[in-house]
């Protein structure tokens, strides 16, 4: 399963800009992250965190493959 695949999986808030994999980084994206001991960059929008997963974005790269 991809990061992607396990955050969506576990009902977290997805955003991104183009491959860039964004999520709410609550508690359930902490876990996923720290699951596979990644650190990623955290940012915040309008009060809420958020962090950041480069090329990380599943359905970029399945559209970019048609």
């Amino acid at each position: 399963m991809t990061l992607y695949e396990e955050l969506v999986a576990n009902g977290c808030e997805i955003g991104n800009h183009e491959s860039d994999l964004y999520v709410r980084w609550d508690t359930v994206a902490q876990g996923v992250a720290a699951s596979r001991n990644l650190h990623p960059a955290l940012f915040e929008v309008e009060g809420k965190a958020w962090a950041e997963f480069p090329f990380d974005y599943d359905p970029f790269w399945q559209h970019s493959r048609r």
